[in-house]
């Protein structure tokens, strides 16, 4: 299976300076026109949210939102500036992955609503104010 683009923490270049309702530092998947290695840093635009619990073999479940990010420049995503701007197909195939991805290693991972990029903003907001809460 292969994950047509690139998933890491936000913001790259600022080790984990946001923290999801899962502890973790955000989740951001980035739209490009050819693949990143993990920890690249780019200049990138938040498109929107998908809204998703997750749940790992043996856990509890967790809210575990995945951030959608264009990369700039893109020539494939160029005039994407919202979530509704990627196409339906895209979106599918995106939450397919985790929903596999996870089910792979015994977990469970549930897409619950989709957002454009203010929802995604104010995900990003409240993570640094995680973050820099300590929580």
């Amino acid at each position: 299976m292969a994950d047509p683009s690139s998933l890491d923490a936000l913001p790259a270049r600022n080790e984990a300076s946001t923290r999801g309702d899962d502890g973790d530092p955000l989740d951001v998947l980035v739209l490009a026109d050819e693949a990143m290695p993990p920890g690249t840093v780019a200049p990138c635009r938040l498109v929107g949210v998908i809204e998703a619990e997750q749940q790992d073999e043996g856990e509890a479940v967790e809210r575990n939102d995945r951030l959608l990010a264009v990369a700039e420049p893109s020539h494939r995503y160029g005039e994407c500036r919202e979530l509704r701007d990627v196409a339906a197909a895209a979106l599918e195939e995106i939450e397919h992955f985790f929903v596999v991805y996870n089910a792979h290693k015994g977990g469970r991972f549930t897409p619950i609503a989709r957002r454009g990029s203010a929802a995604a903003s104010r995900l990003v907001e409240r993570g640094r104010r995680r973050y820099a809460s300590g929580r």
